[in-house]
């Protein structure tokens, strides 16, 4: 009768360590995925951050060209007579 207490007891006990390292295993695996994740979403937000200086930077000179064109047009317009 001890043997079989002792022997499920063994039993329960190493069940509980093997089930409590599975558990660790998956957390690892879940932290690993969310860092994979964090990483991903960094760099695309550093991609992204990239592009949108990039295209400033193209956009930039046409946009003070322009500028200038209206504020030139501007100028050479006779002005209105107010009634």
């Amino acid at each position: 009768m001890v043997v079989v207490v002792l022997a499920v007891m063994i039993v329960v006990i190493v069940v509980i360590v093997v089930m409590m390292i599975m558990v660790v295993v998956m957390v690892m695996m879940v932290v690993m995925v969310v860092a994979v994740i964090v990483v991903a979403f960094r760099t695309a937000d550093m991609i992204r951050i990239v592009v949108i200086e990039e295209v400033r930077i193209v956009f930039q000179r046409p946009f003070e060209i322009e500028g200038a064109l209206v504020q030139d047009l501007g100028r050479s317009t006779p002005e209105r007579v107010v009634e």
